[in-house]
């Protein structure tokens, strides 16, 4: 079983599915726009991801990829963790909280700007701050009504994170079948893709008897990889299907099962 052409076919149910859940009902609210939005951004990524780990050892870029690993954990597990709420009033919550951690960090880096260029005094970079200005002022406005509102703070990713797969998997090294001995990696271990560090960019270089070699990637497997891609988009679209009511998520479960057995078993 391929990775890639399994993946394509749970989005390819999925988006027939939906798209046939919104043309009997039209009105979407917030939470469904962003869920319409998300599914399509993961996809994206996650493309983007098999693109870096082509099956070509000589197309293969570990670590880019490991980057947008950490980018795709992030996505569904917030994703999964505001679908997972029990009601639709705490779904509605868990969305306001991440769109205020979203306006607080969009706020804190329009003044982080507005500081550096304070003492800039030509013409584009004075209109290019008045923007940032009047975004930072409508960044806390909204702010202020969603705290006015009793908005929480969003968890932690590490939170979010041990809540969305904590549940469906277990601790580290459990999970639904053969998967169990498939670490899911989380988040701190892709953290030094992200920001390569002085460890990781060491663990780019390959020692041989006459000389070293500086490959600028890591060694690692990428079957693992691509089977963590699996398990990000297996929990976030089991949340999905529980959210639309949608059924037959058995094929999905199944494809998943399967797919951890071929790795473990390789």
């Amino acid at each position: 079983m391929e990775v890639e052409q399994t993946l394509k076919n749970w989005f390819d149910g999925t988006c027939d599915l939906m798209e046939g859940h919104f043309q009997e009902h039209r009105q979407e609210t917030q939470l469904e726009n962003t869920v319409n939005a998300s599914v399509s951004v993961v996809q994206n990524y996650l493309w983007s991801i098999l693109k870096l780990l082509d099956r070509n050892q000589a197309d293969q870029h570990i670590l880019p990829a490991k980057a947008l690993l950490r980018c795709l954990y992030q996505l569904t597990s917030r994703m999964t963790w505001i679908l997972m709420g029990a009601s639709a009033d705490e779904r509605k919550d868990r969305i306001e909280q991440l769109e205020k951690k979203s306006l607080e960090d969009e706020s804190k880096l329009a003044g982080r700007i507005l500081e550096v260029y304070k003492n800039d005094a030509r013409e584009n970079t004075r209109i290019a701050l008045q923007r940032h200005e009047k975004a930072r002022r409508d960044f806390s406005k909204r702010i202020e009504n969603l705290n006015t509102c009793g908005t929480e703070r969003l968890p932690s990713p590490i939170e979010i994170l041990k809540e969305v797969f904590g549940g469906e998997y277990g601790e580290p090294r459990e999970g639904p079948g053969a998967s169990e001995l498939v670490p899911i990696r989380g988040w701190p271990d892709l953290h030094k893709a992200v920001h390569p560090d002085y460890i990781a960019l060491n663990s780019t270089i390959s020692n041989s008897e006459n000389a070293q070699s500086y490959d600028g990637d890591t060694r690692e497997d990428v079957a693992g990889i691509k089977y963590e891609c699996c398990a990000c988009v297996h929990r976030f679209l089991k949340e999905i299907y529980k959210f639309y009511g949608f059924v037959n998520f058995d094929t999905i479960d199944n494809d998943f099962r399967e797919l951890g057995n071929a790795i473990v078993s390789r």
